[in-house]
């Protein structure tokens, strides 16, 4: 059960609120955990992991949601979120030309229950590296976010895909996010068998297609988008896809 704009009475089931940037409230996320707040102002990206793996240290037993303020400069790494994790990001993640990390954000150990909302995701313009990427992941939501300069339209470059989702455990969900700018797919989803929501998001200017239904991507609902000036297709189901 996955709630939004207000709280559910939900005992006993696989519940889960997160807070949204534009929903920053104080309720329960997870049946049966607290919260820990934690508030990090700009700094690098493995300084914030180094904060957020403390925190999970002490509070093994609470929902992680990191208020991050600022410009984050993404270093050899990426922000390694695990279960049980909410971002509320009020700034910047910047990519740049000192990055060698493949992602900005990513997943450790098939996270669950981790959400991410809110600010901007910069690529600098450079290839090679996605804005989000996860795998074998379960319950993820991404909201709300702009993601950007993920290399010129033309020409295609390999491993430029701005959200990437490959495995896992249903559900996926994206909302209400702006992807702008890539040198191959908007959105890549790789989820045979894994039910995903992909709603309300605008994509441009992406080399492939805005929404890529790849590699036998199944129960995929991708409604009320806007997928525009595209080198490819707005929304692409690949041949072995099926119920989407």
């Amino acid at each position: 059960v996955v709630a939004y704009q207000a709280p559910l009475n939900a005992p006993g089931q696989s519940y889960f609120y997160p807070p949204l940037i534009d929903n920053q409230h104080n309720d329960p996320i997870v049946n049966g955990m607290g919260r820990t707040d934690l508030t990090i102002s700009s700094s690098t990206i493995a300084d914030v992991q180094s904060q957020y793996a403390a925190a999970r240290s002490s509070n093994p037993n609470n929902v992680i949601v990191l208020h991050l303020n600022g410009t984050f400069t993404v270093g050899s790494s990426p922000l390694l979120l695990s279960s049980d994790t909410c971002v509320l990001l009020n700034g910047i993640i910047q990519i740049n030309g000192s990055t060698t990390a493949s992602s900005a954000i990513s997943g450790a150990n098939s996270p669950t229950l981790v959400s991410i909302s809110g600010g901007i995701i910069d690529g600098g313009n450079y290839t090679g590296n996605n804005g989000i990427q996860f795998s074998s992941a379960s319950m993820l939501q991404v909201d709300n976010v702009t993601l950007r300069n993920f290399g010129p339209s033309s020409p295609r470059v390999g491993g430029s895909d701005i959200i990437h989702f490959d495995h896992g455990s249903t559900p996926y969900i994206v909302t209400r996010c702006t992807l702008k700018g890539g040198a191959a797919r908007g959105m890549w989803l790789q989820l045979s068998g894994v039910k995903s929501v992909i709603s309300d998001n605008e994509v441009t200017d992406v080399n492939q297609d805005g929404v890529d239904c790849d590699s036998s991507t199944s129960g995929a609902v991708v409604k009320y988008n806007y997928c525009h000036d595209l080198v490819r297709y707005g929304v692409f189901i690949e041949q072995s896809a099926s119920y989407n």
